[in-house]
């Protein structure tokens, strides 16, 4: 039970990035929230990030100056792409993918984490 469970949650994951959403945040977007870019050091993230989930799939957040995030998501050999925004706001990162949906990263050491359908996600830097 717990693997069927655990695919549909990659099933639901994988159609989020497909179209251009991340998870469900609650708060501001992109575009909307007043926080500015910090260096890295100090809480923004830069580079990449990848998370594997168990099953081989994996997921890359590309982070540039500017806001500017990639988000790569790899299964089966197979890579959907798309472009988003990332702001740090306070301690939390929010990453948008469009369509006004976000996921909300924060950092535990050197990896940024975030839940995501009940699974918690850990991105390490590549």
């Amino acid at each position: 039970m717990q693997t069927k469970r655990f695919h549909r949650i990659v099933a639901t994951l994988i159609v989020a990035v497909s179209v251009g959403l991340i998870g469900c945040g609650g708060g501001a977007s992109a575009e909307q929230s007043d926080s500015t870019h910090s260096a890295a050091g100090s809480g923004a993230p830069s580079g990449a990030y990848e998370s594997r989930l168990p099953d081989g799939t994996a997921i890359r957040l590309s982070f540039q100056d500017g806001g500017a995030v990639g988000i790569a998501m790899t299964e089966d050999g197979k890579t959907n792409a798309h472009d988003g925004k990332w702001i740090l706001n306070g301690e939390v990162i929010l990453v948008e993918g469009g369509e006004g949906m976000t996921m909300q990263l924060s950092w535990r050491g050197d990896a940024l984490v975030t839940d995501f359908g009940g699974v918690t996600l850990t991105f390490k830097k590549v």
